[in-house]
């Protein structure tokens, strides 16, 4: 970092110093920069709640839109939580076995935002990309539960690939907002 994006607003270029006991004059010296820099400091601040961050129209409504599509796209999360009582039939385990099948996708989407993080993923392709990917993977996976003759076992890692998907629609969503809304995000 050169400090080139520091000198529009007259904040001091870090330099190397070879440390050596600092005389009277230095120290003046020092307290007139922290000024300084307090100074430039409080012009930056002014100089952002100066910008018009205000939300437009359009803004608003892509919000509606990001919602629905979120809402759609994260519903294989709860869809087996509807049919739990028919599975647990269908496999013939118990209930509380069958709560496996939402964990799974929980460690899934867990797994899926930390490799997501990892490799950047919101930086490698555009947003709305990854979500429609996401969401038709996740769908893919969910549906899987529909295969005659799947067994518990596979059903629990299918769910996992589920809550990986997820990890493409919900987390990017949220970022995706933050790029139409840069102020007025809280209440």
């Amino acid at each position: 970092m050169d400090g080139s994006g520091l000198k529009q607003y007259n904040l001091p270029v870090p330099a190397l110093h070879i440390h050596k006991e600092p005389s009277t004059s230095d120290k003046q010296k020092d307290a007139k920069d922290v000024e300084s820099s307090a100074f430039a400091a409080s012009q930056f601040v002014d100089h952002l709640y100066a910008l018009d961050t205000t939300p437009s129209s359009h803004a608003w409504h892509m919000l509606l839109v990001l919602v629905l599509c979120t809402a759609g796209g994260m519903t294989p999360w709860f869809s087996t939580a509807a049919i739990v009582s028919d599975l647990s039939i269908l496999w013939d385990v118990s209930i509380s076995s069958i709560s496996l099948l939402t964990i799974a996708a929980n460690l899934g989407l867990l797994t899926g935002v930390l490799l997501s993080v990892l490799c950047q993923l919101s930086e490698i392709a555009s947003l709305p990309r990854h979500i429609a990917i996401g969401t038709a993977l996740a769908a893919l996976f969910n549906a899987g539960l529909l295969i005659p003759g799947v067994t518990f076992g596979l059903a629990v890692v299918m769910r996992v690939f589920t809550g990986v998907a997820l990890a493409l629609v919900y987390p990017m969503a949220c970022k995706l907002v933050t790029t139409w809304f840069v102020a007025g995000r809280g209440v």
